[in-house]
């Protein structure tokens, strides 16, 4: 990781600016920006506007985001900064995943790390770079996932619009190795394929990995996976006590994975697929589920969708309590970062008054551990699940 070539190079923030990093927020606002003296991806000082340092930040050119800090004080980061905070991702790892092969091994802000985001799928890895910075460390990343993993292979999957925001290409593909044919990992003794180039985000969902775990531990009876997606919480279901899981997914391309996953660990007799809109499905008065999980796609996207977005919620969770027998248990979703968690209680709340139901929470649970929460950084607080039980 470098710093300046020179000293005088760096950024000056304005007064609100310095009121602002004093909150310990990793970002600075191109509005909070006086003015910046760099190239973009460079780790710049960052001044008060008489002169002060009060920390060292990668900066982008493009994006609302123009300074992500990476360390405070006046002190630069030492060139083997990078490595240092790629030791310690792994070394949370390895103290909080257990029983899986796939797991979130740099997570970003979280790690220290602005922009990048490295997922491991056994002994595949997937790598998005989505700030300069974070595009500028990728060839030194791979190298050192070379040599601390051994790697078979490295992709990249920055395909995501958020690059564009930065002024950076969309690419995807195989940077480092060969791809197998087939890629399987294991979660808490569940085995499934992973298309690192294809799948959803970097290959899979890796955030839900406890919630899909704890689900193991609650489910029985019959179960309705909605936006199941490949059938990772119906899996886990048929783990623990459920006798039969119907996964509704409106994506045709999901079916096909879905039922080599459930045939791998020998449940494919206990599978249904139901291809139809969750929203559809479930305004037909459905009844009968003795747990239904609702997993969406994120409703909201910017603020702006967040007054719709809870709208969606209400209704997709009151038509999920009516569909449950009395007793029965709903495990609810949200992974929109733009709907805070006291907004989607709320939406359960109106939801449980709607439905005339009893409704008790059991859990309020977040993301899995390998995807730290930075409490100065309320945005990487995005997944919310609750386990609800329904009378």
């Amino acid at each position: 990781m470098s710093v300046p070539l020179r000293a005088l190079d760096g950024a000056v923030l304005t007064e609100k600016g310095v009121r602002w990093a004093r909150t310990g927020h990793p970002w600075i606002y191109r509005d909070d920006l006086r003015e910046c003296s760099a190239e973009p991806g460079a780790i710049v000082p960052v001044r008060r506007p008489g002169g002060g340092i009060v920390g060292w930040a990668a900066y982008g050119d493009r994006s609302r985001i123009a300074l992500r800090f990476v360390s405070r004080g006046p002190a630069p980061p030492g060139e083997g900064l990078l490595r240092e905070r790629l030791e310690a991702a792994a070394l949370l790892r390895g103290t909080s995943v257990r029983g899986s092969t796939a797991y979130r091994l740099v997570s970003s802000e979280a790690d220290g790390l602005p922009g990048l985001v490295v997922d491991r799928y056994g002994e595949i890895f997937s790598m998005q770079n989505s700030s300069p910075a974070a595009e500028r460390w990728k060839e030194e990343v791979a190298d050192w996932l070379l040599d601390r993993f051994a790697a078979r292979a490295i992709v990249e999957r920055n395909e995501g619009g958020v690059r564009d925001l930065e002024g950076l290409e969309r690419r995807s593909g195989v940077l480092r190795g060969s791809l197998p044919e087939e890629n399987w990992v294991e979660e808490g003794g569940v085995r499934y394929a992973v298309d690192v180039l294809g799948g959803q985000k970097t290959g899979g969902f890796l955030d839900q990995r406890e919630n899909r775990m704890r689900l193991r531990e609650l489910a029985s009876g019959v179960v309705l996976d909605a936006f199941a997606y490949e059938g990772l919480f119906g899996l886990h279901a048929l783990a623990g006590g459920a006798r039969r899981v119907v996964c509704l997914e409106s994506a045709a391309r999901c079916e096909e994975p879905a039922r080599r996953n459930f045939a791998a660990n020998g449940w494919g007799d206990r599978m249904e697929w139901v291809r139809a809109n969750a929203f559809e499905f479930l305004r037909e008065e459905r009844e009968g589920f003795d747990v239904v999980v609702l997993d969406p796609p994120a409703f909201a996207k910017n603020s702006a969708e967040v007054a719709g977005a809870l709208r969606g919620y209400r209704e997709i969770n009151l038509r999920a309590m009516k569909a449950l027998t009395p007793g029965g248990l709903l495990a609810s979703c949200s992974c929109s970062s733009n709907v805070r968690p006291e907004a989607f209680l709320e939406v359960l709340r109106e939801s449980a008054g709607d439905a005339g139901r009893r409704v008790i929470l059991l859990e309020f649970r977040g993301q899995s551990r390998d995807h730290p929460v930075l409490l100065t950084l309320p945005e990487s607080r995005y997944l919310k699940c609750a386990f609800l039980q329904v009378f």
